[in-house]
């Protein structure tokens, strides 16, 4: 098995040859009689194991062999989408019926995660170097993706807590490239699109303790990816908790409900929760609201509100200025641009006033994590 892995990764062979060598191998060693003499029991059994195991694994190279190079097989996505206008895939998906508009073009779930996993790959080598290197972790993009469609159907919180960490990641590689960016965004709505109708914003009476867990990874995608109906839903939260500030918002939904009614830029909603944070005394608070204010889409108020980090009169204490800045680099592709160009400009008059070594950290550590195009080399 392993010596068929390595045939498989350095040379030019395709399954299912790598496996076939080395079952082929191991029926050449049970031809001699001494292998299944009567007189070594032990040595039987384990090499009838191994033979059981190459057996398997052959066949599972050979079905592989058939995605990717039977005709006949490749074409159910062919025909899928056939007649709309769409290129074919290069890989099948083991979950058809899948065709949606992306811009004016049907696109199929082939589509979305190959355009993914190649604009994944190349955010780590943008180069292209390692002349075998790009296939093999295309592959593995695009294999993960493929395994992640099934979530569709998958209600329980464990799954969903480790393809969100997987998607985080690649939301940040994948956010340096606009269109690659809304594909991605897209397939992450598709996915998450029923348990968005099952959870919404209200928690269920005697529901697990895991699912406010889940229901927040389901809510901040689609509020962040741009579901109208999540954004429309959590705006009118935001107006009813403005319209009667002393009926609080359930705590699991603060921090989504906050950036959803400011990622559409508005004033009036960045003043309320601004000023919800210099009259609050609740660390806890202001550490939410200090977050959520990062979120807003409007360039003046973004600007003004990373002044507050130099600004010797600001409100905000000394050791949470940092936050500032981390809130707005997390917040969008546009805000970390934003909040780079005001690090380049006022590093000298940032690094004193961010509380030393633990507010630098956090602000450099935000940074190494977004910091994902060519240009940003330069």
């Amino acid at each position: 098995m392993a010596l068929g892995y390595l045939l498989e990764q350095v040379g030019n062979f395709e399954p299912p040859v790598p496996s076939a060598v080395v079952l082929l191998g191991h029926l050449c060693v049970l031809s001699d009689p001494r292998t299944l003499s009567p007189d070594n029991p032990g040595v039987q059994i384990i090499n009838l194991m191994f033979l059981i195991s190459n057996v398997m694994v052959f066949l599972y190279d050979f079905v592989v062999s058939l995605e990717y190079n039977v005709p006949q097989i490749a074409d159910l996505d062919r025909r899928e989408c056939s007649g709309r206008g769409l290129s074919t895939p290069p890989m099948r998906l083991y979950n058809h019926g899948f065709c949606r508009r992306h811009k004016g073009k049907i696109i199929s779930k082939g589509h979305l995660i190959e355009t993914i996993s190649l604009s994944s790959f190349n955010a780590h080598f943008p180069h292209g170097y390692l002349e075998r290197g790009p296939v093999v972790l295309i592959k593995v993009y695009a294999h993960a993706l493929d395994l992640s469609l099934y979530l569709d159907r998958e209600e329980d919180y464990i799954p969903w807590g480790a393809a969100n960490a997987a998607w985080s990641y690649l939301d940040v590689v994948l956010s340096g490239s606009p269109a690659v960016y809304e594909i991605f965004q897209e397939y992450a709505l598709g996915l998450t699109a029923p348990l968005y109708q099952q959870f919404g914003f209200t928690a269920a009476s005697g529901e697990e303790h895991v699912a406010a867990y889940h229901r927040n990874i389901i809510l901040d995608i689609n509020c962040r990816y741009g579901n109208q109906d999540c954004v429309n839903t959590a705006s009118e939260l935001l107006q009813n908790f403005r319209n009667n500030p002393s009926q609080r918002l359930n705590p699991d939904i603060q921090t989504i409900v906050y950036c959803s009614g400011l990622r559409g830029g508005d004033e009036e909603n960045f003043e309320f929760l601004w000023q919800q944070y210099v009259a609050s005394t609740d660390s806890s608070e202001q550490s939410i609201l200090l977050s959520a204010l990062g979120c807003t889409s409007n360039e003046e108020l973004r600007q003004n509100y990373l002044n507050e980090v130099i600004d010797d009169n600001s409100p905000v204490r000394e050791q949470d200025k940092h936050t500032i800045i981390v809130s707005v680099v997390n917040s969008s592709p546009e805000g970390m641009e934003a909040a780079l160009e005001f690090i380049i400009e006022h590093w000298p008059q940032i690094q004193p006033r961010v509380q030393g070594l633990t507010g630098t950290t956090n602000i450099l550590n935000a940074f190494a994590r977004r910091l994902t195009t060519a240009e940003h080399s330069d």
